[in-house]
């Protein structure tokens, strides 16, 4: 879920507008400060440490990810246009280069 929405944060400039400053904010967020929230909601245990881990985790992959989508070449992205590559074919070759 990190990865998917760190790429479409970056590809699209309207959503990374939209949501970059939710996403800000709700990392500064302590993971323990989300506890409470989730027992109160979910009640069981297990649930709520799950949602705590996915919490602590989504952040850095998120962000992560749009940086490294963003900083791609525009070299690969030129040469992706050239080639008329799909998104499949584009993605190959960007990660075996």
């Amino acid at each position: 879920m990190g990865i998917r929405l760190g790429v479409l944060i970056s590809v699209n400039k309207t959503m990374s507008k939209a949501l970059d400053p939710l996403f800000q904010l709700l990392r500064t967020v302590p993971p323990l400060a989300w506890v409470p929230i989730y027992l109160a909601a979910l009640i069981q245990n297990e649930s709520a440490a799950l949602f705590v881990i996915f919490t602590t985790a989504i952040w850095p992959i998120l962000i992560n990810t749009a940086v490294g989508v963003t900083q791609i070449p525009q070299d690969y992205k030129n040469i992706a246009k050239v080639l008329q590559l799909g998104h499949k074919e584009y993605r190959t070759y960007a990660l075996t280069k």
